[in-house]
Parts: C-alpha cells; structure tokens; sequence
C-alpha cells in the first residue's frame, strides 16, 4: 500500500497537461524555438510583462501550432517546472528542451534573483 502510494505521488507529481488556449499575453525575454520533432510547430517559454507599475513574471510554456496559416496556442502545464524567469537559454534538441540560467525579478522591481539552474523539458 505504501509503494502504491508513492507511485501515485510521483505519477502527480511529473503529469503533464495539455489545453487549448487563447495566445498567451504580451511579454518579453522569453524562449521562442522551433519544436524539433514536428512540423511547423513553435515552442514558448516564461519571459517577463512590465505594466509601468508592476513586473509579472512567467513560467508557462505554449506550443504554437501552425495548420496551414491558421495558428493554434496549447498551454503545457506541469507542477515539477522550472520556477518564473526571463532572459534564459533555452534550446531544443531531439526530444527535450533545456532551459538554462535566467532572472527573475520581484513584483516591485526591489529583489533580482539570477537562476543557476537546468532544466531538462520532455517534448514527446
């Protein structure tokens, strides 16, 4: 019972989810790369919005997907992601994404916090 627990733990814990969505809002610094292993599909992540008062920072990642000009937006979500950021590296190889290194910034602009961290993102 308990090993049945844990799996079901970690199964939650790593499940992905796809949903169609509306294109995401206006931001910069974020990741924007061709999805390797399809077709005319675009992959975005995170980045950072400043409204002249505050600073909303993400962590979301989009595929985009174009069907002959008509463009489609599904958001990928997951509760193990990478935390918000903006200005990182990222890249597309194979099956994986990575995102590497990157900044976040408080709502106020008053705490910067740099990432030194990699993520390995499964795109499969």
């Amino acid at each position: 019972a308990i090993l049945a627990e844990l799996a079901l733990a970690d199964r939650t814990r790593i499940a992905v989810t796809e949903e169609p969505c509306e294109r995401p809002g206006p931001r910069c610094h974020a990741s924007f790369l061709i999805n390797p292993i399809k077709d005319k599909e675009y992959l975005v992540f995170g980045g950072e919005y400043y409204n002249g008062e505050r600073v909303y920072m993400y962590n979301d990642l989009f595929r985009l997907k174009d069907n002959k000009g008509e463009l489609s937006w599904v958001k990928i979500s997951s509760p193990n992601t990478p935390k918000p950021r903006s200005s990182h590296q990222a890249i597309a190889n194979r099956q994986h994404m990575y995102v590497m290194g990157g900044e976040f910034t408080s709502p106020s602009q008053m705490q910067f916090y740099h990432h030194k961290d990699m993520w390995r993102l499964d795109l499969a």
